[in-house]
């Protein structure tokens, strides 16, 4: 009789377990992202309070669309389509930024040029985790000494029908 049930609790698990892990679709970045605000390295003080950044694939583009609220509580709200081919558009109220171009160079993985004035502002790279829970963005930046650092972030998935943090 065990061994009846432990064929059928086998057959079960065969049936419930995808085909292939290979046929599982990879990680996206369609969706809202939170950011992890007390990850941030920048002194507590100079930190949003939040920001979220939502992507929609509208193809052959991506929208972006950003809300950062500050110490003081205001929301700025800025977003732009983004073309997949990497022609560079502009981005209207963005502190950081008046033009923006990006490619995916593989399904949850953007590269953001944005650019200021004619010249380059940041890079930032976004790359969702492999189970789709958690982005990262790692921005990159010249100092004051026009050195390049960069900066890391860490976003979670915020559930559909969620607020924003």
């Amino acid at each position: 009789m065990r061994f009846l049930q432990a064929v059928a609790l086998a057959g079960v698990l065969v049936l419930a377990a995808p085909a292939n892990a290979g046929d599982l679709a990879p990680p996206s970045l369609a969706g809202r992202w939170a950011l992890e605000v007390d990850r941030m390295s920048q002194p507590p003080e100079a930190r949003p309070r939040g920001v979220t950044i939502t992507f929609e694939d509208v193809g052959p583009a991506w929208r972006m669309d950003v809300a950062i609220t500050d110490p003081a509580g205001t929301v700025l709200r800025m977003g732009t389509d983004l073309p997949e081919d990497g022609s560079p558009v502009t981005f209207e109220r963005n502190p950081e930024a008046d033009s923006a171009a990006m490619r995916m160079p593989s399904p949850g993985v953007m590269v953001l040029g944005l650019g200021r004035d004619g010249i380059p502002a940041s890079t930032r790279v976004y790359s969702v985790s492999a189970d789709g829970t958690a982005m990262t963005e790692v921005a990159s930046y010249l100092d004051a000494a026009r050195k390049p650092f960069l900066r890391v972030n860490h976003f979670v998935r915020v559930p559909d029908g969620e607020g924003t943090r």
